[in-house]
């Protein structure tokens, strides 16, 4: 009974996610944009960028843009804040995480363990863009939290 119980739950896990669109994953109010997406929030919604797999597991130079955009964009900010980041050390700068905080603003590079811990905005518009080496070497990799504030 309970395994029969198991697989009707999985089962219903499974035809929900099924119904989802393929623009954006819903996730208790998560949002799991892919790469290259352009991802549109109202204030108090949240996307989670990561960067799938430990570094050392990466296809060589791989590369992940992701484009955020608060609905109301001068109303609005963005803050990002990670779970975990360990990308390659700061002196070599392998793998990185780049930030464009603003349309045409300077580029702003994260890697070692120096994530963009509580990094924000004043507009409601941020890029990022995730890139590996050839190098194969041993970290975690990270996992970022992106959310639309009101102002």
């Amino acid at each position: 009974m309970v395994t029969e119980i198991v697989m009707m739950v999985m089962l219903g896990v499974v035809m929900v996610s099924a119904n989802v669109p393929a623009e954006k994953t819903d996730l208790h109010d998560l949002y799991l944009p892919d790469c290259g997406e352009i991802t549109k929030m109202a204030p108090g919604e949240t996307a989670i960028i990561n960067s799938h797999l430990p570094t050392e597991d990466h296809p060589d130079e791989h590369k992940c843009v992701w484009k955020f955009v608060c609905k109301e964009i001068n109303d609005n900010y963005i803050r990002v804040e990670c779970l975990y980041f360990d990308l390659t050390s700061a002196a070599n700068c392998g793998d990185k995480l780049v930030m464009r905080k603003y349309k045409r603003s300077p580029k702003t590079k994260f890697c070692g363990t120096d994530g963009p811990h509580g990094v924000e905005n004043n507009q409601g518009w941020m890029k990022l863009t995730y890139t590996s080496d050839a190098v194969d070497d041993e970290h975690s990799g990270f996992q970022c939290y992106v959310k639309c504030l009101a102002k």
